[in-house]
């Protein structure tokens, strides 16, 4: 409950979310779809928990997700594509 003021004994703005505890000032009550469709979410919630039910409920990804962009060693079709541009740049002065 303290941590619901600040040190000069105001209350903070805004609330804390029902679904994860944190404390937000903006609490979203429904989300918009790209078509403009107003889909409510009961309870309302941050904008965390709001983003992850929209992407699972309204845009049907998977709850969580790992995007794959691990950088690995170059091909050799790589450096053959690459190869012109490099000795373009080999004597490039700014």
């Amino acid at each position: 409950m303290a941590d619901d003021y600040t040190a000069g004994n105001q209350r903070r703005r805004g609330m804390k979310c029902p679904i994860c505890g944190v404390h937000s000032e903006t609490i979203f009550a429904r989300v918009l779809d790209a078509n403009g469709t107003a889909h409510p979410m009961k309870p309302p919630r941050c904008g965390t928990c709001a983003e992850a039910w929209a992407e699972q409920n309204v845009f049907n990804r998977p709850k969580s997700y790992v995007i794959d962009s691990r950088v690995g060693p170059t091909t050799a079709e790589e450096m053959v594509f690459f190869r012109p541009y490099e000795e373009q740049m080999h004597n490039f002065k700014p």
